[in-house]
């Protein structure tokens, strides 16, 4: 990559394991209250789609002003594709990609808007050693101690609690769970930002008003597999994405 005299680099990402996908093709169907059903009643409906390539290693180098910073360490590849527009998808998102020792835990969750059922998809993984262990859909998001923003006019979560639950992929019984207070925010984005400002106005007061919110926090993952518990020390990077 380049982006001018003064930044440069190159990143290698190699993937560890054939990754996976929950329902047809990676698909989530509008009005399905099943996450890995089809259209229902066999119809054509809008769709949401994911394939997750997790625990990939990382590697490369970063030139900025002179200096260069070396890189290595674990990513997650997300195949998405839709043919909605993302706010008449949902009107919030939650992401979170936790890596700690040889461990990786991901989560992608989204509450469709109430003229689709306000069904709640959420599709998680726990890949450790570079192989996925456990794709999980019944998982849950709690946010709590909610503080204003001024900039974007969201009440935006302080705490989050991310739990994991489901199988193996060898059938044994799985649970995660990460408690986390949201402080180290290192990015607010206003999607709209480059948009003139009478236009962005317009759009923000009328259709929707972008804003995703991105930490990288220190967290503990509680890990349950087949009744044996492990706590894992980590990172994690966590993302909310309004749209209302």
């Amino acid at each position: 990559m380049t982006g001018g005299k003064d930044l440069n680099g190159e990143l290698a990402f190699r993937f560890r394991n054939q990754g996976f996908k929950v329902g047809p093709e990676g698909r989530y169907y509008m009005g399905n209250t099943s996450v890995t059903g089809g259209p229902p009643d066999g119809q054509e409906a809008s769709y949401i789609k994911h394939i997750y390539g997790p625990g990939a290693s990382v590697s490369g180098w970063i030139k900025a002003k002179g200096v260069t910073y070396n890189m290595d360490g674990t990513g997650l590849f997300i195949h998405a594709q839709s043919d909605m527009k993302p706010y008449t998808v949902a009107d919030k998102w939650h992401f979170a990609f936790f890596a700690g020792e040889d461990v990786i835990l991901n989560m992608l969750q989204f509450k469709t808007l109430a003229k689709a059922g306000s069904v709640r998809v959420n599709k998680g993984s726990f890949t450790e050693g570079g192989q996925v262990r456990a794709v999980t859909i019944g998982n849950q998001i709690e946010t709590s101690d909610f503080q204003h923003d001024n900039v974007s006019g969201y009440d935006v979560a302080g705490h989050v609690v991310y739990a994991w639950e489901g199988q193996t992929v060898d059938g044994k019984p799985f649970q995660a769970k990460i408690e986390v207070d949201s402080t180290n925010l290192i990015s607010r984005i206003d999607i709209l930002h480059q948009l003139p400002y009478f236009v962005r106005k317009i759009i923000q007061a009328l259709i929707t008003k972008p804003f995703i919110y991105e930490w990288y926090d220190t967290a503990m993952a509680t890990i349950t597999v087949d009744g044996e518990v492990r706590k894992i020390s980590g990172k994690i990077f966590h993302e909310a994405t309004m749209l209302q």
